[in-house]
């Protein structure tokens, strides 16, 4: 299932559940590299950052405590970043799942989106390799 969140030109689209199909839309409407789609399939993937000329793919790791076995374990989180977009991917860390859910939030209970003006920038888009 994918969940987007639009404010003004930029647009964050959260796949938790990610089916064939999702894979297809990324594909299809992103052009990612195959390979940075293959690695949102599969679990266990080192962390990286990919840089193209128009996106990063990043694959980060973040530490959760699993309370029933009582051990620290790693939840990974897939990022697509590109200039006008942000795409999540996957059962993201919880942290994630929270910051989306808030400015989903903040985006309905305020049309003009003044509470996301009190909050941080934005992070930059990327620019272009150096040659």
């Amino acid at each position: 299932m994918i969940e987007t969140i639009q404010y003004q030109s930029l647009k964050w689209q959260h796949i938790t559940n990610p089916s064939e199909e999702d894979y297809r839309y990324l594909l299809e409407e992103y052009n990612f590299h195959p390979l940075d789609i293959e690695d949102c399939r599969g679990s266990n993937q080192r962390p990286k950052i990919d840089e193209y000329d128009d996106y990063y793919f990043l694959i980060l790791h973040f530490p959760y405590f699993d309370k029933g076995n009582k051990f620290i374990r790693i939840r990974e989180v897939k990022i697509f970043w590109g200039k006008d977009y942000i795409i999540t991917i996957g059962k993201s860390h919880w942290v994630v799942k929270k910051l989306f859910e808030e400015i989903q939030e903040d985006l309905h209970d305020d049309d003009e989106g003044e509470a996301l003006l009190k909050r941080p920038p934005p992070l930059p888009h990327p620019r272009p390799p150096d040659d």
